[in-house]
């Protein structure tokens, strides 16, 4: 599984470089969620001609919509995993994120889909992955900047189930 994850404050520099990442290939956009509605459009037109996995890093003012997969939450915010799957229905594909200081609470009692951590170097990605790949039941997906073809494969070979490339466009 591979996502992108863009962050600009340019409109069309963001479009343009979720399009790239769809022509190389990528199967997932992680957008966030306060994107203008400009963005918004042209990311979902995008995703839904190609078939692309769309989620949402805060949903809140999107919610209404529902014209997205999923939605990626912070550990701190896994009691509202019952509201989210209500508020969107149907079975949305629910991530959570955690980040190089969160605390590992055992998440295998909830409804969710996947992990994703957020690292800053490969020391760190390691580190989360030989705590916890054998802890949850769930893919866990390694989320960071300028990762390349060959942490990619050290990261997956590792036990990571995905890799998540995130992006200041």
């Amino acid at each position: 599984m591979y996502q992108f994850s863009p962050s600009s404050t340019n409109d069309e520099r963001l479009i343009t470089s979720v399009t790239e990442a769809i022509s190389q290939g990528i199967t997932w956009i992680e957008l966030q969620g306060d994107v203008s509605d400009h963005v918004y459009a042209e990311v979902e037109k995008e995703c839904k001609k190609y078939g692309i996995i769309l989620t949402l890093t805060d949903a809140r003012q999107r919610l209404e919509e529902k014209k997205f997969h999923g939605v990626l939450i912070q550990v701190t915010d896994i009691y509202k995993i019952e509201e989210i799957r209500e508020n969107l229905g149907g079975h949305p594909i629910i991530g959570v994120l955690f980040g190089r200081n969160d605390s590992k609470p055992n998440l295998n009692h909830l409804d969710i889909d996947y992990i994703a951590f957020d690292f800053e170097n490969k020391k760190e990605a390691l580190d989360f992955i030989g705590e916890t790949g054998e802890k949850y039941r769930f893919p866990i997906v390694a989320r960071g900047f300028d990762i390349s073809s060959e942490l990619s494969e050290e990261l997956l070979k590792a036990g990571y189930n995905g890799i998540c490339k995130r992006s200041r466009v």
